[in-house]
């Protein structure tokens, strides 16, 4: 019963195909008395939490233990969120599609402020009482990680137990203590003793709080949390099967991480703390790990992800190294880079792989309120990375600032105008597209700034009115503002107390599921909480005397040493980064940055072997679309077929442009939810491969429903010109009547035929056969209620005796 209820929800589900399970690489363990059940939540829709990396690294990692299973969950897309509770219908988990409320654990992972909403929507959906006081032994632990963890307090009441650092070494520990507690009768209680032991993980409903000063501080007896950190990456080996998103997400390629950290001493950034110190893999092992997670993935493009790209020991090098293992037709990105590591030897390698876009960060407008935020970058630095990216042709670039920056004035926003202006003079007939997004300054716990004052919202709307007169102009300049309103609350968010907990609950009874997406925060609906607790002490500067709700927990950053460098920041007074003071004199961290020598990063990688220039020939490939394929748009499923064949590691031809793609041509699609028997699509693939092997070759690790390969005639006129008619097969409830509706909107040549219960209907492919069909379906089903009743049985080409072998 529960299962047909899923599957009438599934149908009306805005996106169904992200709770299908058919990922490439998805993991589908099938749970034996004794395992540990964990379900892996990111607290917003598929598209925004599978682009990030961290909760596909815990998916591999745990699914990689014994005893352990790890499944995953999202919320629904805000469409579809209210269907969970008009079927009564918990919400599930994508792999074994179970209830959360049966997983031994639900772990969110958490990168900003604005998911904590979501955290009590998945649990309501979830039908488990959101306060942690009010779930027993029998209902799963709730563990949350990631850097919004830094500062727990707002969530005390609602999750049991933060896991602060790097969950590669974490949540190992916590599955063996979850193991060793199997124990009947045992109270939670008892359970939460024995993990709050674990170094990194933080209970706190082991701790009360009192009011110090202006703040909730819970009582810390121990010593605090210091925060888990993996100092090896190389210790831990990378997934190369890491599992791959199902149609689009926010970022939809394969993640190569070259370092985690960062050596600079931006005073702003929390990230530099949460994920210090700057560690980084060696080009060896990245040149191995990128060969052939590309070839276990099927991605056509990779990222260089770390924070600051830039600081990697010898980029160049990197660069220059992986070239050659990376396939023809994948393409990479580098995230944004500072000036003064955009070298023009660099641009120039970069170029050899892709022009996309270079992205520039001068975060702040004047050289002084650079100076303020240590953001260690000149005019004349970006000037010259500008210069040196449109000499090499580069058309799309992008710059990114903040706002309501400490000590910022008129001048400041000026100047950073007079900046973009600039840029702008140098573009003059190049056709490039200029684009500037302006972010609210957020003041973030663990940071030298965390004592500084929100600037309001009212003036920061001058500011940004200011900008905009300033710059409307441009007809090449694209600019986006963020919200300062929503950057009040996440300071308040961000630097809450336990208080915070209250007004996360009363506004989620107000409606607010997704207040970060455009078009679904209520500002008012915050203000008048904020206002009705006195929240807004939480946007105030905070007295460097007064004891802070997030000290207890360890970062990195000692409180002297961010103290030390809030001061600076007041009389702009710049700071050494990391890799130009030695540690043993700062002592200003819980984690020293290690060592590296300059041959570690460069060490030379072999060459592959070189491949002759391959003949390219028509291949069709026929698979059904059915059972859970059903769900698949067609654009999901090219997507999917493309990089099941890339993952063959065959040659392909692919269109040209400037973002050329696997050549594909396929049938008209189906929609979402109709079946076909007998799907076809052509590509072009390397001659040198016989039908049967390329079959193989797909088949090979992949459960997709393909059916059979087919080289057809030399003389083929190709998939689209040999297409001569499909046939289609509609369950309807009265077929003489259906008849009757279909036989005036046919064309010579086409045919319907009568059945017990079921129309047959042959379109013929002259004309615009596909629109043909779209209107004989509407007449049958103007509303399409009934799109898993139409089956295309087959199609007609003009060539149907493919050889098999090769020519």
């Amino acid at each position: 019963m529960n299962a047909d209820r899923r599957q009438l929800l599934l149908r009306r589900l805005r996106n169904p195909q992200a709770w299908m399970g058919l990922e490439i690489n998805a993991v589908c363990k099938q749970p034996v008395p004794g395992d540990i059940n964990i379900c892996l939540v990111f607290p917003d829709t598929y598209e925004i939490g599978m682009s990030h990396q961290g909760i596909k690294i815990l998916y591999h990692l745990l699914n990689a233990r014994n005893g352990v299973v790890a499944a995953r969950c999202f919320l629904p897309e805000p469409e579809s969120a209210h269907l969970f509770g008009e079927m009564d219908i918990p919400l599930f988990s994508i792999e074994q599609q179970r209830n959360l409320m049966d997983f031994d654990v639900v772990g969110f992972s958490l990168l900003t402020e604005f998911s904590f909403s979501g955290v009590l929507h998945v649990l309501d959906l979830a039908r488990l009482p959101l306060k942690s006081r009010d779930r027993d032994s029998h209902h799963p632990l709730i563990v949350a990680g990631g850097i919004s963890v830094v500062n727990p307090e707002p969530l005390r009441e609602f999750v049991d137990i933060f896991a602060v650092g790097d969950g590669e070494i974490l949540f190992p520990e916590i599955t063996d203590v979850l193991r060793e507690s199997r124990r009947p009768g045992e109270k939670k209680s008892a359970l939460l003793a024995r993990l709050s032991r674990i170094p990194g993980v933080y209970v706190p409903s082991r701790t009360e709080t009192t009011l110090q000063g202006r703040f909730m501080l819970p009582a810390s007896s121990d010593g605090g949390i210091t925060r888990r950190c993996l100092k090896n990456l190389d210790e831990v080996v990378a997934e190369e099967k890491m599992i791959v998103p199902l149609g689009r997400t926010v970022f939809d390629r394969l993640e190569v991480e070259i370092a985690r950290g960062c050596p600079q001493a931006c005073r702003f950034c929390q990230a530099r703390s949460y994920y210090a110190p700057w560690r980084q893999r060696a080009i060896p092992t990245l040149a191995k790990y990128l060969s052939s997670s590309l070839r276990c993935t099927g991605f056509e493009a990779f990222s260089l992800s770390s924070l600051s790209a830039g600081d990697y020991a010898d980029l160049q090098s990197l660069l220059r190294n992986i070239v050659n293992h990376v396939p023809e037709g994948v393409f990479m990105s580098v995230p944004s880079l500072r000036p003064a590591t955009l070298s023009r030897e660099l641009l120039q390698t970069i170029a050899s792989y892709r022009r996309t876009g270079i992205t520039i960060v001068p975060e702040a407008g004047s050289e002084r309120l650079r100076g303020v935020i240590n953001k260690s970058v000149t005019d004349a630095e970006i000037m010259a990375a500008v210069d040196s990216a449109l000499d090499l042709g580069w058309r799309k670039l992008k710059l990114y600032f903040m706002i309501g920056l400490p000590t910022e004035t008129e001048a400041d926003i000026d100047a950073a105008a007079d900046l973009v202006e600039a840029i702008l003079q140098r573009c003059r007939g190049r056709h490039v597209r200029l684009h500037v997004s302006f972010s609210a300054f957020v003041p973030k716990p663990h940071t030298p700034l965390q004592w500084t004052r929100r600037e309001s919202a009212h003036v920061l709307l001058q500011r940004i009115q200011r900008l905009k007169q300033r710059l409307k102009r441009y007809r090449n300049l694209v600019m986006d503002f963020s919200d300062p309103r929503l950057g009040e609350v996440e300071t308040i968010l961000s630097r809450g107390d336990a208080r915070v907990g209250e007004l996360l609950l009363r506004v989620y009874r107000d409606g607010e599921r997704y207040s970060a997406w455009a078009g679904h925060f209520n500002a008012a609906t915050w203000e008048r909480h904020i206002r009705d607790l006195g929240l807004e002490i939480f946007l105030e500067d905070i007295p460097v005397s007064q004891p802070l709700p997030w000290e207890h927990i360890q970062v990195d950053f000692r409180p002297e040493h961010l103290l030390a460098e809030y001061r600076r920041a007041m009389v702009a007074e710049p700071s050494p980064s990391c890799r130009e003071r030695d540690c043993a004199d700062c002592r200003g961290c819980y984690h020293p940055m290690p060592a590296y020598r300059q041959d570690s990063c460069t060490a030379a990688v072999p060459e592959p072997e070189s491949l002759p220039q391959p003949v390219f020939r028509p291949v069709r490939l026929f698979y059904a679309k059915q059972e859970k394929y059903r769900y698949l748009s067609q654009l999901t499923l090219n997507q999917l077929m493309e990089r099941l064949i890339r993952r063959t590691g065959m040659r392909f031809r692919s269109t040209s442009g400037f973002h050329p793609r696997m050549k594909m041509v396929a049938l008209p699609p189906l929609p979402v939810l109709a079946t076909g028997l007998e799907e076809v699509v052509e590509v072009f693939l390397d001659a040198c491969w016989s039908a049967e092997t390329i079959l193989d070759k797909l088949l090979w690790d992949s459960h997709f429903p393909w059916i059979r390969a087919q080289v057809p005639p030399a003389a083929s006129r190709g998939l689209s010109r040999s297409l001569e008619a499909m046939v289609y097969r509609i369950f309807v409830d009265d077929p003489g009547n259906a008849v009757a509706l279909v036989e005036p909107l046919l064309e010579a040549g086409d045919q319907v035929t009568l059945g017990a219960d079921l129309v047959e209907v042959q379109v013929g492919s002259r004309g615009d056969g596909a629109a043909r069909f779209a209107r004989i379906y509407r007449s049958l089903d103007p509303q399409k209620q009934r799109l898993e009743d139409l089956v295309r049985v087959r199609v007609v080409l003009a060539d149907p005796d493919g050889s098999g072998d090769t020519p």
